[in-house]
């Protein structure tokens, strides 16, 4: 019925956000995934060498905590509960 014609002015912001992934995977993911491997090596031992498979175990659970302990240095503080949180509560129930 009617024709009424208005014009807006815009502003269009764009932001764009780059993440480098190469420094995850070569500082958090390649060294868990080895940890993993190794310590499924202790699968492969035979029944009677309990001491190597103990050592292998404490040796990954010493190792994926020194790794938490990393990631979390680099984790901003913040007063709510984040993933820093979380590598505790993981940490701390590993070694009881």
């Amino acid at each position: 019925m009617f024709d009424v014609v208005e014009k807006y002015s815009s502003i269009t912001i764009l932001i764009r956000l780059e993440r480098n992934v190469i420094d995850k995977l070569v500082g958090v993911y390649v060294p868990s995934v080895l940890v993993l491997i190794i310590s499924f090596t202790s699968f492969w031992l035979g029944l009677n060498s309990l001491s190597d498979r103990i050592a292998i175990g404490i040796t990954a659970l010493l190792t994926q905590m020194t790794q938490f302990s990393q990631v979390r240095t680099y984790l901003p503080d913040t007063l709510y509960i984040n993933v820093r949180c979380g590598c505790n509560v993981i940490e701390s129930h590993c070694v009881k």
